[in-house]
């Protein structure tokens, strides 16, 4: 265990002096809502979050999974304590009593990290019944739609600024057989990034989105022990490049994205890309248009 926490300590160092001049990367001070939290990908960035200093609020379904949430963050020792709330994401009075009371709380929401969703029964599209579709829409579309409209209502237009990450998939690029009802939603979940990153520009307001592969997850079970398959803890590089706000990162990136509150906006970033981007030393060509249209760059 302790050479493993020395390996990624030497690992972050590196990535850190070759994006930074050696500067670390960190989240201190920042305000973060991770939905989904209470277990899978969301648990494990909720906990990396907390671990770089921020504060995190984490919303889940379950009493159940935040309970276990806070048993993992006493055992890592985790420096700064995590705020909880149980809510619906797909249900609007749930989410902003939720968010109104984090906001309350914290004075305020820096970041969002919009993970919650699922998976579908596997099958070809016309053996799938419009209620399964529907059902999954809600939790991996309207939930990013709900979420992001309330916190940006509650907090960052208020602010003036914001990060809003959607996690995504490569699903949301391409097609693919007997899975049509997760691909439309990520498919869909890409149109809301692009559409929240037009809107949000001018008011401050980053919106991006992350593909962290296959990943071993309740939802992916079957994909523990598989070649190119990842934890949830090793996304976290690519994330932390994306919450970003210096010079450095959209210098770099040039004039191919909008630029909102110094950083860029309208993004798509798939980990396995952004590894293989860094390893050459050239982090920022792991970044795609959303919509793939170059955009010019704001004054």
């Amino acid at each position: 265990k302790f050479v493993a926490r020395w390996m990624l300590w030497q690992a972050l160092l590196l990535l850190s002096m070759a994006f930074d001049g050696g500067a670390a990367l960190a989240l201190d001070g920042q305000r973060v809502v991770v939905t989904g939290g209470g277990r899978g990908i969301g648990k494990a960035l909720a906990l990396l979050c907390a671990e770089e200093g921020a504060q995190v609020a984490i919303l889940a379904r379950t009493q159940l999974e935040l309970e276990s949430v806070l048993e993992e963050a006493r055992t890592r020792g985790v420096p700064t304590p995590l705020r909880m709330r149980t809510a619906d994401v797909t249900d609007e009075a749930s989410v902003d009593a939720a968010v109104a009371s984090l906001v309350d709380e914290m004075g305020g929401i820096d970041i969002l990290l919009n993970n919650a969703g699922g998976s579908c029964t596997k099958g070809p599209l016309h053996e799938q019944s419009a209620a399964d579709f529907r059902a999954l829409l809600d939790l991996n579309v309207v939930s990013v739609l709900v979420v992001s409209s309330s916190v940006m209502r509650h907090a960052m237009v208020r602010q003036g600024r914001g990060v809003i990450i959607n996690i995504s998939s490569k699903a949301g690029k391409v097609g693919l057989a007997g899975m049509g009802p997760y691909v439309a939603s990520k498919f869909a979940v890409e149109g809301l990034t692009a559409t929240l990153a037009a809107e949000g520009r001018p008011l401050g307001i980053r919106v991006n989105s992350i593909s962290p592969g296959m990943v071993d997850t309740r939802s992916f079970p079957k994909a523990a022990g598989r070649a190119g398959v990842r934890t949830a803890e090793s996304i976290r590089d690519g994330l932390l490049y994306l919450l970003r706000d210096d010079d450095k990162v959209t210098q770099a990136a040039g004039g191919a994205f909008a630029h909102a509150d110094g950083g860029v906006t309208g993004a798509y970033l798939h980990v396995d890309e952004f590894d293989e981007a860094v390893a050459a030393g050239r982090p920022e060509a792991a970044l795609k248009s959303i919509d793939e249209r170059p955009f010019e760059c704001s004054a």
